[in-house]
């Protein structure tokens, strides 16, 4: 500050000084010399004033005001601008160098900062004063505000607890408002909505109301998403009148998913590409990784991590299909091994009717057969109770031949016996 105002009382002092009448004025512990003599370390700080043409300005015309400082003191420089150009510059370089500094734009047009009311700062050598517009990165803004460069345009930095923490604020603040593809955000309107709109003709200032565009996507307060509807009731809202939801993934082996609380996937896809397999089921890890289908308000069906299935029960009892109700179907084909045709082969040892009668007297059910109470408590194997039952009917098969053959008999004897009565009778 107090070097700025150095300057501009030596411009306010050149009109009232006469070259020709003196050579040097003295202030307390400085000097202000116009003889242009030899300059030492020690010699006093001292004022040189030349034409700049084609020597050491910014441009080819105007004149160069020097400020020589004492040892360890700055050397300044003015640039008065001649008829091409109307600025007035100003550089610095240390004691006794010439190294110089870039040129900086203090006045442009006879305008400073306050009364321009424009400014536009570039990262070469010149500052400029242009057309009320601000370019950063740029030596021609094309808007209030032009910000160019081919990193990216803005950053935010907190150097705080949390490292690159940034923020913008603002009231009602638009982007892209050309009547085509836009995002409105801090509205006034109750609630403080976010809404992307595209392909949009309508810029009227409400911008819910948007007869000639479409409202894309919509973000309220409560942080509901809704994607083509205003309506956000829930986290997040999808209405279309084709499909709303695609899930694809770009690896040779592609997985896609809906991901509900923690690693419960509700919905999945898998498999090589072109497979068009689908998959509903439960990531694999901890826990039960149980899938569960519900209805109504409650569970009716859960397919547990073993493959089991319960069907209105959560305990299948190790069983693959577990029912708690009926099954209705027009067929069921149960593979069941071995078959019971060994009941037919010589070797095996059908038990007479007497024994039979003997232990159903005991036993109170056919040999083979589960009982009624065990029945009643485990259930039975439908294969398997096939099996029994056609065991058991094969058995009686072979009684019924057997009985066969002997009532043959019987009949033959009791012909014989008829035809011996009848001949002694004559």
């Amino acid at each position: 500050m107090k070097r700025n105002q150095f300057i501009l009382l030596c411009i306010c002092l050149l009109p009232c000084l006469s070259l020709a009448q003196v050579s040097e004025v003295n202030f307390p512990q400085q000097s202000i010399d116009f003889t242009a003599a030899p300059r030492t370390n020690i010699s006093p700080t001292s004022i040189k004033l030349w034409d700049s043409y084609n020597n050491g300005g910014p441009t080819q015309y105007g004149t160069v005001l020097e400020i020589y400082g004492r040892t360890s003191h700055q050397t300044s420089q003015l640039n008065f601008g001649g008829w091409d150009n109307s600025r007035i510059r100003y550089r610095e370089a240390f004691y006794a160098q010439n190294t110089w500094s870039d040129w900086i734009t203090l006045l442009d047009s006879k305008n400073d900062v306050n009364s321009a009311g424009s400014l536009r700062i570039t990262g070469g050598s010149d500052h400029y004063l242009s057309d009320g517009k601000l370019g950063l990165g740029t030596n021609y803004p094309g808007a209030k505000l032009h910000i160019g460069g081919s990193n990216q345009e803005i950053r935010l930095d907190y150097n705080g607890t949390n490292n690159y923490y940034g923020a913008l604020r603002w009231a009602g603040l638009q982007f892209g408002n050309n009547g085509v593809n836009r995002i409105v955000a801090g509205r006034t309107a109750v609630g403080g909505l976010l809404d992307f709109f595209v392909n949009n003709t309508n810029e009227g200032a409400d911008y819910t109301v948007v007869p000639d565009g479409i409202l894309a996507m919509r973000i309220n307060s409560n942080g509901n998403i809704g994607i083509g509807t205003t309506s956000t009731d829930f986290k997040l809202n999808i209405e279309d009148a084709n499909p709303v939801v695609s899930l694809k993934s770009t690896s040779s082996t592609p997985w896609s998913a809906i991901r509900g609380n923690g690693s419960t996937w509700l919905f999945g896809y898998g498999g090589e590409p072109g497979a068009e397999d689908i998959s509903i089921g439960t990531q694999d890890g901890t826990g039960s990784r149980t899938l569960t289908f519900a209805a109504g308000g409650s569970t009716k069906m859960k397919i547990f991590s073993d493959g089991n299935v319960g069907i209105g029960t959560t305990d299948t009892h190790n069983h693959k299909l577990a029912v708690n109700g009926s099954i209705r179907a027009k067929e069921i084909k149960v593979e069941a091994a071995p078959w019971p045709d060994y009941v037919f082969e010589k070797e095996y040892q059908l038990k007479s009717l007497p024994e039979v009668e003997k232990f159903i007297a005991v036993n109170k059910h056919l040999p083979e057969i589960p009982s009624a109470q065990s029945v009643a408590n485990e259930g039975v194997n439908l294969g398997e109770m096939q099996a029994k039952l056609l065991q058991k009917i094969e058995e009686l098969t072979l009684h019924l031949i057997e009985q066969d053959k002997k009532l043959k008999k019987q009949e033959q004897l009791i012909d014989l016996l008829i035809r011996n009565a009848e001949s002694k009778g004559k």
